[in-house]
């Protein structure tokens, strides 16, 4: 069995989507945004 995961990255969002035994499965958006990831900017 092989999995392979995706993520068309955009400025605010990410589309995610999985290939899993010969089919392509939408996994949904993730917010890609700063206030969405406090985290991401700390330092």
């Amino acid at each position: 069995m092989r999995r392979v995961i995706g993520i068309d990255t955009h400025r605010t969002f990410g589309e995610v989507v999985i290939w899993e035994d010969g089919r392509l499965r939408h996994v949904g958006q993730v917010d890609m945004t700063r206030t969405a990831h406090p985290s991401a900017g700390a330092g």
